[in-house]
């Protein structure tokens, strides 16, 4: 649901009316997501939630937790716990996440996902470490400490980037990953699961009007 709630509620509908079920990943540090920089997400976004998945669509989270640990100096760990409790007591039943490639990721070498102890990424470095680096925006210098714990110790039972034999096909930078001719011939060699990961504010629908967002 990354920038566009809206447009996640319109999608869950065209889906739901189509017999599709999906699941959707709310980003905890999105600008539509809550009041401030901390507590519960507002009523709007609950509401937008409440409908997607009465119409019957999972929701999980879009998990940012080493991102803002690194920009507020909380622990990843205790950011990741405040969002499911949030989520959870809110009646959202979250059983999974999907790591977010915000910004950060690249220049200070970090996979979100990484706070699993399931889910390490041995090319970014070993799993407990500090990060650190200086924000390529703000020229602040940002750091935090990484000790993973497994996903059950937050009630979580997958990460969406960790699916087995899954076959992975996004629009994520406004174009598909890869052609979707060639996306078809390999799927249909391989014994897999094929993923779509779509963010909604790429999307118009019929009739809406084209509005510039934050």
């Amino acid at each position: 649901t990354d920038s566009d709630i809206d447009n996640a509620v319109r999608f869950a509908e065209w889906e739901a009316a189509r017999g599709y079920r999906a699941s959707y990943y709310v980003l905890h540090s999105d600008w539509y997501y809550r009041v401030g920089v901390a507590g519960p997400p507002s009523r709007s976004v609950l509401r937008a939630l409440e409908r997607i998945q009465r119409l019957g669509h999972e929701i999980g989270l879009h998990n940012n937790a080493i991102t803002v640990a690194l920009r507020t100096g909380r622990d990843p760990v205790e950011v990741l716990h405040a969002e499911l409790d949030y989520l959870r007591r809110a009646g959202f039943d979250v059983a999974g996440t999907a790591a977010h490639g915000d910004a950060l990721c690249r220049p200070l070498g970090y996979n979100n996902g990484e706070i699993f102890s399931e889910t390490p990424r041995p090319n970014l470095g070993p799993p407990e470490r500090t990060i650190s680096g200086r924000d390529p925006v703000s020229g602040r210098f940002l750091s935090c400490d990484l000790r993973p714990v497994p996903m059950r110790s937050l009630g979580l039972t997958y990460e969406a980037n960790f699916v087995e034999k899954r076959y992975y096909l996004t629009d994520s930078h406004g174009r598909w990953n890869r052609p979707l001719d060639v996306a078809e011939r390999e799927f249909e060699r391989r014994n897999a699961l094929m993923m779509f990961l779509i963010p909604p504010a790429g999307w118009a629908f019929a009739g809406e009007p084209l509005v510039t967002r934050p």
